[in-house]
């Protein structure tokens, strides 16, 4: 506690967003990022910030020839999304995958019934909408995402209300790619977890191969 023309004040300490999830935080704990230039407050096991924006920056990863990328999806939040940005895979022509887990990501849902989508992709002047058999996995953009020279794939995947133990869990996806034969292609999938049960995590992976780079970010909305 100092003295400031008369009146006192005090200074939390201070991180960037990387350290601030790097902590081990405890209820209570206070500290002003230098990224997002805001003040968080840990509680409830989730950071959040005082006023502003409801959207919080969860935590994020960069892939290097990972083969997955994993994300927990803490308690105290609505709805998440998780931005894939520059997404290069190692094998060309690949398609990205999603799972989710009910355990906290010691499991990822694989049955072969769990999952269903609806997809909508344009590829250059070719729309292709279609809609899927009971799957393993939800597929986004199929076999055509590209790692030549040049080439990226972004996204944005939006997982709603995954506490609701009432409701079969909706994740859509929209998404943006230059594929390697040099098409552009943009698309929406609405995609189903098809259980009334909560998840906790979400994996990212690749239909074959490893993800060779790109960062991802988990945004969580009150």
């Amino acid at each position: 506690m100092s003295l400031l023309t008369g009146k006192n004040y005090i200074v939390v300490p201070k991180a960037t967003t990387v350290e601030r999830l790097a902590l081990t935080p405890v209820n209570g704990m206070l500290v002003y990022d230098t990224t997002l230039n805001a003040l968080y407050k840990y509680e409830n096991g989730a950071w959040s910030a005082f006023g502003g924006s409801s959207s919080l920056l969860v935590s994020e990863a960069t892939a290097s020839t990972s083969a997955t990328i994993d994300f927990t999806l803490p308690s105290g939040y609505k709805s998440f999304e998780i931005k894939v940005i520059s997404l290069i895979p190692s094998t060309d022509n690949v398609a990205m995958w999603i799972r989710v887990s009910t355990d906290g990501g010691a499991t990822f849902a694989a049955g072969a019934s769990d999952y269903v989508y609806q997809r909508n992709i344009q590829n250059g002047t070719t729309a292709a909408p279609a809609l899927s058999s009971p799957d393993t996995k939800i597929i986004i953009l199929g076999g055509n995402i590209g790692n030549g020279s040049g080439r990226y794939f972004n996204s944005i995947i939006k997982i709603f209300d995954p506490s609701n133990a009432s409701i079969n869990k909706n994740i859509s996806v929209d998404f943006y790619a230059f594929r390697s034969d040099s098409v552009y292609s943009i698309g929406f999938v609405n995609g189903v977890y098809k259980f009334n049960t909560a998840i906790d995590a979400i994996r990212i992976l690749m239909s074959s191969g490893n993800i060779d780079s790109g960062t991802f970010e988990l945004w969580g909305y009150k």
